[in-house]
């Protein structure tokens, strides 16, 4: 699948969809979902768009590009395979949003930034199956340069004839500020952007308090068309972790590793280290199973390292000074941790520190930016006993 995406066009379809944005006020369009716990239909959007859309007559950036958590976004695609899409909100941070879509083909994270009169986005990561927090690691200098665009979407004025050029140096241009269009989720009259660039013509549509509802692509041979088909609230976003542990087998006494798979939810501001912190402290419901680190040990980072194609992770010094463990059981729960990580992140490699030193025991010292390697060889997987 992932080779069949990697051809000419997908890869010039993501870079497009850069424009693409979410969000969604909840006390302005899903007043009825909400007491259901269910995503908006089409009729009740219908009903509350129309609504808000007599009650104003000018609009703000943020009214196109509401920053609201929690949310997930579904669009319907016609005219290739990868032209639909879910979208979720990864993090929300002072001006700052970072958005995640899978359009089938693959994952993808893009932060946007509201600035200067403009919305923009300032990066975008590709095949993006984790969740980094990557406006956290643009402050602390730990995003590969090469990640960073200069794409703005929309700036003020709000006003038709208001044009820029994006990121490729094709010109943009607000065409029109109540575009009548029709979308699964509704009928809308729609802020429209025309992007022009050598052989196609680009429209995207934006609605206040929803954000982007609509975009048409087309060229002399092609024709795409994504438009939104629902707004759900309180959604998370569901992943499968497979998480490794150190096991004693007193019968044989020989230890070795066990595993099992976990399915856990992340919220919008919700950091994967604290997700890991959780489980990595859990005595795991099998007979004779260690669980890897302290109650008082933290995570101080994980992230994922692209220049070296490996995951970094920070503890406190408590997970050095509360292991308790020989060398055996050391090796044992470092593997753990590296498993864990690696095929979260899917690297070979992890590099773990503590408290920003290379990782440092009685019984095992690396050097610096050394690391631990993948070893899923003899993992069993967890017997879980029944209670």
């Amino acid at each position: 699948m992932m080779t069949r995406f990697k051809n000419m066009f997908i890869t010039m379809l993501v870079a497009i969809q850069l424009t693409t944005l979410v969000g969604c006020k909840s006390n302005d369009v899903n007043s009825k979902s909400e007491k259901s716990n269910k995503g908006t239909s089409s009729i009740n959007a219908k009903k509350d768009l129309s609504e808000k859309k007599s009650e104003k007559k000018e609009y703000s950036l943020s009214d196109y590009f509401p920053f609201q958590p929690n949310i997930k976004m579904t669009y319907k695609g016609t005219g290739i395979e990868y032209a639909g899409k879910e979208v979720f909100v990864d993090f929300i941070s002072e001006n700052k949003m970072q958005v995640r879509e899978n359009n089938g083909g693959t994952e993808f994270a893009k932060v946007v930034e509201v600035k200067d009169g403009e919305i923009r986005v300032i990066m975008t990561k590709e095949e993006f199956y984790f969740k980094d927090n990557l406006i956290q690691l643009m402050r602390d200098g730990k995003i590969d340069i090469s990640n960073f665009k200069n794409d703005v979407i929309l700036k003020e004025p709000i006003k038709v004839g208001t044009k820029w050029n994006d990121y490729q140096g094709k010109e943009r241009k607000i065409t029109s500020l109540d575009a009548p269009i029709e979308t699964p989720y509704g009928k809308l009259n729609a802020l429209e952007v025309t992007t022009s660039g050598e052989g196609y013509v680009m429209k995207d549509y934006f609605f206040p308090t929803i954000g982007h509802v609509k975009r048409i692509y087309e060229s002399k041979d092609m024709r795409v068309i994504t438009e939104l088909m629902s707004v759900e609230q309180n959604v998370p976003f569901v992943q499968n972790i497979k998480l490794y542990y150190p096991k004693y087998y007193p019968k044989s006494n020989t230890e070795g590793l066990v595993y099992r798979n976990q399915n856990i939810e992340l919220k919008t501001n919700g950091e994967i280290k604290d997700i890991f912190e959780k489980y990595f402290k859990e005595t795991p419901q099998d007979k004779d199973t260690m669980k890897i680190m302290s109650d008082n040990t933290k995570i101080n980072y994980v992230y994922m390292d692209d220049e070296e194609k490996k995951v970094c992770i920070d503890f406190s010094k408590e997970f050095v000074t509360q292991m308790n463990a020989g060398t055996t059981k050391e090796s044992l729960i470092l593997q753990s941790v590296t498993n864990t990580l690696g095929n979260y992140y899917g690297v070979e490699k992890v590099y773990i520190s503590i408290d920003g030193s290379p990782y440092e025991s009685g019984h095992i010292l690396l050097n610096k930016n050394e690391s631990f390697k993948v070893n899923e060889s003899k993992a069993k997987e967890m017997e879980i006993e029944k209670k």
